[in-house]
């Protein structure tokens, strides 16, 4: 529940006479006085509030917890429970309206005191208010008003990564990339006064810095010598000696085996830690934990010599050496990954494999171990830029691994994890020069052939869905749409049920479902189902262990929709704050085309010299690298040229990169990639785009094809009821009329009806909320203002609406992040179209109701 419900349920829960009061649940800091405060405030000024903290010395003496109250009782009733609870009770009484107890450090009030305190709330003498951070710790007598449902029970949820970076954006003064916000709230446990902490102490060390209006994570360590790392020791130095040795131990050898620890006689340390929330069981493995905060971790081990380091990592006796050096290898590269350093995490393992540390026969029997090695030092290749070098090595490990060359047979299930991870990384990074990709045929390496699930025996549901989703990609992007349709929709199915059945974390690990996640946003994209596609893309954001270039996925398909849909200012909101953290540190593919997209956005907001100055910094876009990022760099760069430069330079580029589509056999980015050029003149290739859509399956298709084939009969009538219905399936950029030579076939009735339907469709998908409002505010359908803007393009609408609201143009300006110069040149166009002269004309004509035909 949020901080303003919990506030609320608590403030009802108080002014409810049939109440007992409130339990409130909450870790300390987590905003849980601050609700109660508000809370508070809410009751009438007369209310007395009274405060009841328990205390080392007073919790052994009855009622010792309210000797305070005690003591205002009449003497000669305190020879009884009875008289002591009528005596408190008249005390409670003076005091006016029913009082608010609240109740703190209820493990150290004594037994007497909280019976007595009980039976008041029970009575209606008082509103209790324990507050709590677990059920746990709530006394007897307590609890069961909670359990009976005379009390409330008001619970401070952790924040959500999206709270944290609303918060974090509200003190900061401006807004965090989804990687810095995401990794703050892990490192500051969605507690909001550590939160800050770690937020303040980020800030000042640097690790947080401000890049074109946006907080993002700088590379290195968090840091551990300010407020918030002082906090994390504070909280450990109340800890019994057994569980902080435990915790030491942890902290040296990371995950650890629970049955080793139990067999070293940490089994009730382990279990307190545990339910004090300082250790956690690992998602990789169910069996094993380890802290629960990375930054728990590098706090101790700060403080710890290598001798140290020995001793503790010996008090556990687990593994063989070389299983429990590859773990620590393993958490090692990780933590230098999430600190942003891809080129050292890759050194480092390159070193330890140099050194024997790493030996081929682990695959064998450390197969687990290995492949999170494997996902980490892939992950930091691509980072670091090398994704070849990547393909390259998993390359070679499968090769080894299938002919057991230099190794005992590995088992199933590592093969398959490795032909998964080979198959991913060779269509993201291209396959090798001389053949087929990394685990699969020649014949597999296109759009495949054969029955959409060949027989198969996968040792686990998990790597099933993971390769299906990677084949339906494939199938997808090729001329198997209606394949990949029911093969993705099989897939969700599959994936609701794990969910529901409770292990979908251990089906899907987070490396895994990455790769899914990541699959069927491109299916979902390719087939046309945009909403499903921004549904996943919004979930993946929402991910808390979102690695900058997951989250950049996500921007990238979002900021692409928004753009797509003719809304570049919110594709901008997107695309920004990701573009600024992966210069910080990112795949480089994912920077180009994030930085392509951003291009175009800022030339279609009438902002030339920066889309320029990102349009000269990136690469060609046909690179080898992953195909749809490959593409999108070029696309956007190519309208980005067009609004820049000339519609004819972008074609040229626009065919070229078609030609490379082609060959490659991704005929439906081929497709939109002709229908593109189309849109902006090159009326010869409409031709060759209605024989591509003939293979391509969809509703997007077909559209794009009846437009294709009115282009060639020259049917006016034809090409505009084309573009309406392309425009209402969400591709509206298609069918605006700013640069789109389509328009020289429509009569200027076809246009005026086009501009309405436009108008219109734009208004209703934005009350129903379907798509994010433009930078400048939403575009006001003919039903806000009148339909004489119907006539105008959508960017003299958002102007002329701004002048109604009554203001100036230097305020339109600054509200559409333009120059006063394009806003005075959109409002030139809005006066000719409407013949009106100034201001005051345009407000009257627009106030009033207008009949089609009324504009000539």
């Amino acid at each position: 529940m949020n901080r303003a419900g919990v506030a609320e349920q608590l403030s009802a829960a108080l002014r409810d006479d049939a109440s007992a009061g409130a339990l409130l649940l909450g870790l300390l800091g987590s905003g849980r006085r601050t609700a109660l405060q508000e809370a508070l405030a809410t009751l009438p000024p007369t209310t007395r509030r009274f405060s009841v903290s328990g205390t080392e010395f007073a919790s052994s003496i009855p009622y010792g917890a309210l000797m305070f109250l005690v003591s205002g009782v009449d003497p000669t009733l305190l020879a009884s429970a009875q008289g002591v609870l009528r005596g408190m009770g008249e005390v409670f009484a003076a005091s006016g309206a029913r009082p608010v107890v609240v109740l703190e450090n209820t493990a150290l009030i004594d037994a007497a005191s909280c019976n007595a305190l009980a039976q008041l709330a029970a009575q209606g003498s008082i509103s209790l208010v324990p507050i709590c951070e677990r059920m746990e710790e709530v006394p007897t007598d307590i609890a069961g008003l909670v359990r009976s449902g005379d009390m409330a029970r008001v619970e401070v949820s952790p924040l959500t990564p999206a709270e944290a970076g609303e918060v974090l954006a509200a003190d900061l003064g401006s807004p965090l990339s989804r990687p810095a916000s995401a990794r703050l709230w892990r490192d500051g446990e969605g507690n909001l006064e550590g939160l800050r902490l770690l937020a303040r102490d980020c800030v000042a060390s640097g690790k947080l810095r401000l890049a074109e209006g946006h907080w993002i994570l700088a590379p290195g360590t968090m840091p551990l010598d300010g407020h918030f790392a002082a906090r994390i020791r504070v909280r450990l130095a109340g800890l019994g000696e057994r569980e902080r040795l435990l915790l030491d131990v942890l902290a040296v050898r990371g995950e650890t085996s629970v049955a080793a620890l139990n067999a070293a006689g940490f089994g009730p340390a382990l279990d307190g830690l545990h339910a004090a929330g300082h250790v956690v069981r690992s998602q990789r493995d169910p069996g094993r934990v380890e802290p629960s905060n990375a930054m728990v971790r590098q706090v101790l081990c700060a403080v710890l010599d290598g001798e140290q380091h020995r001793l503790l990592a010996a008090m556990v006796q687990e593994d063989p050496e070389p299983f429990a050096a590859a773990r620590l290898v393993a958490a090692t590269a990780r933590e230098m990954l999430d600190g942003g350093n891809a080129s050292a995490a890759a050194a480092f393992l390159q070193e330890r494999r140099e050194a024997g540390e790493l030996p081929e026969s682990l695959w064998h029997e450390a197969p687990q171990v290995c492949a999170d090695l494997l996902r980490t030092e892939v992950q930091a290749l691509r980072t670091a830029g090398r994704s070849r070098q990547a393909v390259l090595m998993v390359h070679t490990l499968l090769a080894r691994l299938e002919t057991g060359a230099d190794t005992a047979d590995a088992p199933a299930a590592t093969l398959e994890e490795v032909r998964l991870l080979a198959a991913d990384l060779a269509f993201k990074a291209g396959p090798l020069e001389d053949g087929a990709g990394p685990g699969q045929s020649a014949g597999d390496s296109g759009p495949a052939a054969g029955p959409p699930f060949p027989a198969h025996r996968w040792p686990d549901d998990g790597l099933r869905i993971a390769e299906q989703a990677c084949r339906a990609r494939e199938w997808a992007l090729g001329e198997r749409q209606q394949e990949a349709a029911e093969a993705v929709r099989l897939l969700v199915r599959d994936i609701l049920s794990h969910r529901a059945a409770g292990v979908l974390d251990e089906v899907l690990p987070p490396d895994r479902m990455g790769i899914v996640v990541d699959a069927l946003m491109t299916v979902f994209l390719a087939l046309g189902e945009w909403d499903t596609t921004a549904q996943l893309a919004r979930a993946l954001q929402d991910e808390a262990d979102a690695s900058p270039d997951g989250a950049a996925a996500a921007a990238l398909v979002l900021g692409s929709l928004s753009a797509l849909g003719a809304d570049t200012g919110s594709a901008l909101l997107q695309a920004t704050p990701a573009l600024r953290q992966l210069e910080a540190w990112g795949p480089p593919d994912q920077r180009a085309a994030l930085a392509a997209l951003t291009a175009h956005c800022l030339a279609d907001q009438d902002r030339p010299q920066e889309a320029a100055e990102l349009l000269v910094g990136l690469r060609d876009g046909l690179a080898v690298g992953h195909p749809v990022l490959a593409w999108a760099v070029e696309f956007f760069s190519a309208l980005t040229v067009a609004n820049l430069h000339s519609a004819h330079a972008a074609c040229n580029r626009l065919m070229a990169l078609a030609d490379s589509m082609a060959e490659s056999g991704r005929t439906l980015l081929e497709a939109h990639t002709l229908a593109a050029a189309l849109r902006l003149g090159e009326f010869a290739a409409a031709g060759r785009l209605s024989g591509v859509l003939g293979r391509v399956q969809g509703p997007l298709a077909g559209e794009l094809r009846q437009l294709a084939d009115a282009v060639v009969a020259e049917d006016g009538q034809a090409v505009e009821t084309a573009l309406e219905r392309i425009a209402s399936m969400g591709y509206r950029m298609f069918a605006e009329e700013t640069g789109n030579r389509l328009y020289s076939f429509l009569s200027a009735g076809e246009i005026r009806n086009l501009t309405r339907h436009l108008a219109r469709t734009e208004h209703d998908r934005s009350a129903s909320g379907r798509l994010p409002g433009d930078a400048t505010g939403a575009d006001p359908g003919p039903d806000e203002l009148s339909a004489h803007l119907a006539v105008l393009t959508r960017r003299e609408r958002q102007v002329a609406s701004n002048v109604v609201e009554g203001l100036s143009n230097a305020e339109i300006a600054k509200r559409g992040g333009v120059s006063v110069r394009t806003v005075e040149g959109h409002l030139y166009q809005v006066y000719s179209k409407l013949n009106v002269r100034s201001r005051t004309e345009l407000a009257q004509l627009l106030s009033q109701p207008a009949t089609d035909g009324v504009v000539a």
